[in-house]
């Protein structure tokens, strides 16, 4: 993993030479960005969150009306053909509210839906999930948010894992 000057955690990159300014541009190896380094950008939402070094814990109410979270970044960037890959773990209580998620980005209509039908079995289990229609570019200076939908109305749900593969 290289972090280069301005922060960023890329994956497949042995060094800073091999960064240039705009990551969509590159074409040797994939760029796989960690998004939950806290070098890398925030996580903010309608949802109780708690960020530790390597995981995000997002707790839901009956009380939330919008139980979304979502990463905000600022170009430029081309997401066309990316892949936004998260790890969930869903406790008990948030498996048996619903177990349903979507992927959005702010840039289009792209959405993912997921509802995997967790059974007893896979509860506390981590469960990957992953969404590649993405298909706008960000430019310079223009900001966008990704993320996350949860049907879930009470428990958590822990993202143990998220990060954005851009296309070649």
């Amino acid at each position: 993993m290289l972090q280069t000057d301005s922060g960023f955690d890329v994956c497949g990159a042995e060094s800073h030479d091999s960064v240039v300014p705009v990551l969509s541009d590159i074409v040797s190896e994939p760029i796989v960005l960690n998004l939950l380094s806290p070098n890398w950008g925030t996580w903010d939402g309608l949802l109780n969150l708690t960020q530790n070094s390597n995981s995000l814990v997002a707790a839901f109410s009956s009380a939330d009306l919008y139980k979304y979270l979502y990463y905000t970044y600022t170009g430029p960037v081309n997401l066309n053909g990316a892949t936004l890959t998260v790890v969930l773990s869903f406790d008990r209580a948030a498996a048996a509210s619903s177990k349903k998620v979507a992927f959005f980005n702010t840039l289009g209509d792209s959405w993912c839906f997921v509802n995997d039908g967790l059974d007893d079995d896979d509860i506390g289990l981590d469960m990957t999930y992953s969404c590649s229609d993405f298909t706008h570019a960000a430019a310079q200076g223009q900001t966008f948010k990704i993320g996350l939908v949860f049907a879930a109305s009470a428990g958590s749900v822990t993202i143990k894992s998220a990060t954005l593969q851009l296309a070649q």
